[in-house]
């Protein structure tokens, strides 16, 4: 085969990349580890030619390759020899070392490995461990060996060893690419995080998904509030700010009406929240409705700083009327997610929006609210935000 002729005169002369080659194969034994080289380009090695730690004990490693090697008396001898000097050299260097692994080109019989183990076992070695060129092809023939192989000794694979080896791999190469990728896409994404949150945003997004669907078409109007008020605490300052909506079914001209929404935006620093219902156009209409949904946008650019919203709290508050029928509550701000959590009735308690309500409720509709916190706070250093995908496109 191939393999074994390379590894008997492809590496001859060349130290360095013999030492590298077994190094190489020697990593393929889960049983070895912290491998590293001593000199492999020449010099004083302190009686070994690695270091490694082989189930968590300290190892020796010796490599004797012979140039041209034809497995005859003249190369057995010499690499006997060279195993017995390396033997002594590694004890003379660590009186305590106890295993050693022994590299080498020249295919030996296992009656000669014997021989040389007892050698070893002489000199206080507990553990000896000898590759010859047999069990290095091998090592270099199996899927895990073939891109070392393919580095030190240019043997390209061949058809079949492709298979095997995408079939060994494949998966974790395309993990170890994702994921590769996934960094590179996270490093980004904290870049244009970090831009987008100095700057103004361009919309906000509050769904109440439904548990169930229901007919768009009633027989008539069904009222309810929703509120999502995002408040500061004492020491951030005034910052509160409330996006909310109300019904506004609109009639289908057969003596019914469709289900509708509307909406309004109101900051505490800024204006009237009497003046703050938005002109939207209708916000849903026949089919099926999945949920309560507030999508303003401002074109231009708004002058509200997405830093305005860091470390409010949040508070979603509702009219009884929808409350066992929220799901789920998402809230994003441009294309980033904030709020996404499911909603229960076991978190709500009974008060009305503590920053006001655009008009003015008679007494039965402030005796119908629920209200609910929502996490802790929006938090920018603790952002986890990700894209807000579909929600962005839907209005409601």
């Amino acid at each position: 085969m191939l393999t074994d002729e390379r590894l008997r005169s492809w590496l001859n002369g060349n130290q360095p990349s013999r030492e590298r080659l077994c190094a190489a194969v020697l990593a393929l034994d889960r049983s070895y580890s912290n491998i590293r080289p001593r000199r492999p380009e020449g010099g004083p090695d302190g009686g070994r030619d690695m270091e490694c730690r082989r189930l968590g004990e300290k190892c020796f490693g010796a490599v004797g390759f012979r140039n041209s090697v034809s497995d005859s008396p003249d190369d057995k001898k010499s690499i006997k020899k060279k195993f017995r000097d390396d033997v002594l050299a590694a004890r003379a260097a660590d009186g305590a070392i106890r295993a050693l692994v022994f590299f080498t080109n020249v295919d030996l019989r296992p009656s000669e490995v014997k021989v040389l183990e007892r050698f070893a076992h002489g000199h206080g070695f507990t553990f000896v461990d000898i590759y010859m060129r047999e069990r290095i092809r091998m090592a270099l023939d199996a899927p895990e060996g073939l891109s070392t192989r393919y580095q030190m000794l240019s043997i390209e694979l061949s058809s079949a060893e492709q298979a095997a080896f995408f079939s060994r791999f494949g998966r974790e190469l395309e993990d170890l690419v994702r994921g590769r990728f996934d960094r590179l896409e996270k490093k980004l994404d904290a870049i244009e995080f970090s831009q987008w949150k100095t700057g103004c945003i361009r919309s906000l997004q509050l769904d109440l998904t439904f548990h169930n669907y229901i007919e768009s078409a009633h027989d008539a109007p069904e009222h309810f509030r929703v509120a999502l008020e995002l408040q500061s605490d004492l020491s951030t300052g005034h910052r509160g700010m409330t996006l909310g909506c109300r019904d506004a079914f609109w009639p289908t001209g057969r003596g019914r009406f469709y289900f509708g929404t509307k909406a309004f935006y109101w900051r505490e620093a800024c204006g009237s929240i009497e003046d703050s219902w938005v002109e939207c156009p209708v916000q849903a209409g026949g089919g099926l409705v999945g949920g309560v949904r507030v999508h303003l946008n401002w074109h231009p650019v708004s002058s509200i700083l997405a830093v305005e919203f860091d470390g409010l709290i949040p508070t979603l508050h509702l009219t009884e009327n929808l409350v066992e029928r929220i799901r789920s509550v998402r809230f994003a701000i441009d294309d980033y997610v904030f709020i996404d959590d499911g909603f229960s009735v076991d978190d709500v308690e009974s008060y009305r929006p503590s920053l006001g309500w655009p008009e003015e409720l008679s007494e039965e509709e402030g005796r119908m609210w629920c209200s609910g916190r929502l996490g802790w706070s929006i938090d920018f250093r603790r952002h986890t935000a990700k894209l807000a995908g579909d929600s962005a496109q839907q209005s409601g």
